[in-house]
């Protein structure tokens, strides 16, 4: 997984969303396409990845956190993503 330069969509998802849970903060990096700066948290999940204690740390993480503004922040991240999606088709 560390090696993957481009993962596919649902391991970046799911990535994306240990690290909104997490509190980890994306890169920003330029889009291709528009040059705009966008959020990307590949990255940082290879950090995430790389951490010995991350296994550890999902199986003890404190689930209040998760009716937060993090967790919150995250639907809104996946209702977008499904929206772009189902504009696409």
């Amino acid at each position: 997984m560390r090696s993957m330069k481009s993962p596919p969509a649902g391991v970046r998802l799911v990535m994306e969303a240990v690290c909104v849970i997490k509190g980890i903060r994306p890169d920003r990096v330029p889009d291709a396409s528009t040059g705009k700066r966008v959020d990307d948290y590949w990255r940082p999940s290879l950090r995430v990845l790389g951490d010995m204690h991350f296994l550890e740390s999902l199986i003890s993480f404190d689930k209040v956190i998760l009716f937060s503004n993090q967790f919150l922040m995250f639907v809104l991240m996946i209702l977008n993503v499904l929206k772009h999606h189902n504009e696409g088709m």
